[in-house]
């Protein structure tokens, strides 16, 4: 099925704003939840190195350094979870576990694609992967993003709620705008029309608007153009009207013609 749809001025102006401001509005939004997301990821990342980083200088080989690191560390365990995994030789204990870690490992949480250190496990929900070496013990770290991502689902529903704003608004805004800017130009046409269609033999002039000025220069152009025609008109008239003279002398009939 064919729409047509309307092609005056007003319309045109309507679809154009609308379009411009729905892909502002998108863009802008866009833009905003990728900025904000890069920085959330920033600074889990750098917390995580921070975390590890404090891990592999306690370089825990024993129950004694794993307690100690639990009890001096600000590690939040209801967020984050590590593995120690000991790897020497002489190692009484290969591996520690903070609360959750051994479960959250169990699950084998799934790589989020395109994403370095991003990974997903149900009932954990995102989940961010640092990793750190040092005397051949090994570190992990999964620190838990749910928050972030919550933070950037209120984004994206204000970003929502913004666009759903735009679309409610903006077409009355763009309405009272735009019948400012035709107006002038929609009452030049009708006033045209109504003198084509109700012709008389004064000299026909349209209103001058006052505003916007293309429309007065045009107002303006017409009146003239109609000033000259009507100037040509009353000339025609005119010379229609002279009798035919013969030097200046009305035309008398010959003899032929009289008798």
């Amino acid at each position: 099925m064919n729409l047509h749809l309307k092609q005056n001025s007003a319309a045109i102006i309507l679809r154009s704003f609308l379009a411009m401001l729905i892909v502002i509005t998108v863009l802008s939004s866009g833009m905003t939840v990728l900025a904000t997301g890069h920085q959330l990821l920033v600074n889990t990342s750098v917390n995580s190195t921070n975390i590890v980083h404090s891990l592999k200088q306690r370089d825990i080989d024993s129950d004694d350094d794993w307690e100690n690191w639990r009890v001096n560390s600000t590690l939040n365990t209801a967020t984050s979870y590590v593995r120690v995994h000991n790897d020497r030789s002489d190692a009484a204990v290969r591996y520690y576990y903070s609360p959750g870690a051994k479960s959250l490992l169990d699950g084998h949480p799934h790589k989020i694609p395109f994403f370095t250190h991003l990974y997903y496990e149900p009932g954990f929900g995102f989940l961010y992967h640092a990793t750190g070496d040092a005397y051949k013990i090994h570190y992990q770290l999964w620190t838990n993003m749910n928050a972030q991502f919550e933070l950037l689902g209120r984004i994206v529903l204000v970003a929502g709620l913004v666009l759903l704003a735009t679309l409610i608004i903006s077409p009355f805004y763009i309405r009272f705008f735009t019948k400012r800017l035709t107006e002038p130009l929609a009452n030049l046409t009708d006033s045209a029309e109504n003198a084509i269609q109700n012709p008389s033999r004064e000299k026909l002039q349209l209103p001058v608007p006052d505003k916007p000025t293309e429309t007065t220069t045009l107002a303006l152009s017409f009146n003239s153009l109609l000033s000259r025609q009507h100037e040509q008109t009353e000339k025609e008239k005119s010379s229609y009207q002279t009798p035919l003279t013969n030097y200046g002398r009305p035309l008398r009939p010959s003899a032929a013609t009289r008798s």
